[in-house]
C-alpha cells in the first residue's frame, strides 16, 4: 500500500491493533512499513527508512 505520512502509520495500527507508530513528519520520505500477519493470528511489524 502506498500513501502519505499521515495514513500509513495510521492503517498499520489499525493492522496491528495498538498503537505502535505516530504520524510521520512532511519531511519524511522513503519509509517502508512491513506488517507480518503469521498463520497463528501474531502480527508484527518494522519500518526501513530509505535516503
Amino acid at each position: 500500500m502506498v500513501g502519505h505520512s499521515n495514513l500509513n502509520p495510521e492503517w498499520v495500527n489499525y493492522i496491528l491493533g495498538k498503537e505502535k507508530y505516530q504520524d510521520l513528519d512532511e519531511s519524511v520520505y522513503g519509509s517502508l512499513f512491513i506488517v507480518t500477519i503469521h498463520p497463528n493470528g501474531d502480527r508484527t511489524s518494522q519500518v526501513l527508512y530509505f535516503d
